[in-house]
């Protein structure tokens, strides 16, 4: 079945000594080298066209993927990624923005 989908990609990746910082360095930029677009510092999405795309790029992320922290992929309708919220500023000064993802 050939559907469209959002990716996103969340890690937490630690960052104590410097061989963690270079290994969460090199993992955020193969992500945009690969053509993701960060929604926040541990938050990547990229739009995929079709199961083998999403396959693929799901084997590419494993391969990738820093051998210590945790990351999680999660496929999202086009339909679920627009129903995202996003709050920006403080609790004072709310702002909702629907997240821009360029299909």
């Amino acid at each position: 079945m050939n559907r469209e989908c959002v990716l996103m990609v969340t890690f937490d990746i630690p960052q104590k000594c410097k061989s963690e910082r270079r290994e969460y360095s090199r993992f955020r930029r193969l992500l945009k080298k690969r053509g993701y677009q960060m929604m926040q510092n541990s938050v990547y999405v990229k739009h995929l066209r079709n199961d083998t795309s999403i396959v693929a790029e799901e084997r590419f992320i494993d391969t990738i993927a820093p051998k210590k922290g945790n990351l999680a992929i999660l496929r999202l309708t086009k339909a679920q990624f627009h129903s995202i919220s996003v709050i920006r500023g403080s609790s004072k000064a709310q702002k909702v923005v629907a997240p821009v993802l360029f299909f």
